[in-house]
């Protein structure tokens, strides 16, 4: 099971993510009380070890940013949650994650193809941007071929349903693994176990 942390602002946080040996550890560029600046991440992201991917979260930002981001910190995949098109995916250089936020009784098959044509990796998440809120997984139909990360509202005592009810291949998880608005290292270590200990 791919697993990520995201939303990593400090070094206690890293550190705990690389104990626990997370797949991905996400940093957030875009507007955020998670938001990292460019020698934050850069630091950050050196004490990650060979293994655990380096993500950068980016909302409808430009091209040439998302590019300078991610040679200076050295990431090895961009995810994005704004408008972005398929088109602007291919050219980012780089593995992409595309995030689809079910906010209303539509599921947007058509829209996903499309990225998922353009080679992106599909991430579905409530829209509520690490406010710990979950969507109705019964959302995602019962024959939906592509795989997929599943984020919104995961923590330790939900993952397992989350993943056996919707079949996600990755899970992505921010407030989840917090205690009082920071990372907290025992909960980072029991999400990622459980995560990974339940099929």
């Amino acid at each position: 099971m791919w697993v990520k942390i995201c939303g990593l602002v400090d070094e206690m946080a890293v550190q705990a993510v690389a104990r626990a040996g997370a797949s991905a550890a996400g940093f957030v560029f875009a507007p955020s009380r998670r938001r990292v600046t460019l020698p934050q991440a850069l630091a950050l992201a050196a004490l990650l070890p060979p293994g655990i991917s380096k993500v950068g979260v980016f909302v409808n930002q430009p091209l040439p940013f998302i590019r300078a981001v991610a040679r200076t910190v050295g990431l090895d995949l961009v995810q994005l949650h704004g408008q972005e098109p398929p088109e602007f995916c291919r050219r980012i250089g780089l593995p992409v994650i595309k995030a689809f936020s079910l906010t209303t009784p539509h599921f947007p098959a058509a829209d996903i193809e499309r990225y998922v044509q353009a080679g992106a990796r599909i991430l579905l998440d409530s829209g509520s941007g690490g406010s710990g809120r979950t969507f109705a997984w019964d959302m995602i139909p019962a024959g939906f071929s592509h795989p997929f990360i599943l984020a919104g509202g995961l923590t330790a005592q939900n993952v397992c349903s989350a993943i056996l009810g919707t079949g996600a291949s990755g899970v992505d998880v921010s407030s989840g693994v917090e205690s009082r608005g920071r990372k907290d290292a025992k909960k980072i270590a029991e999400f990622i176990r459980r995560a990974r200990n339940c099929l």
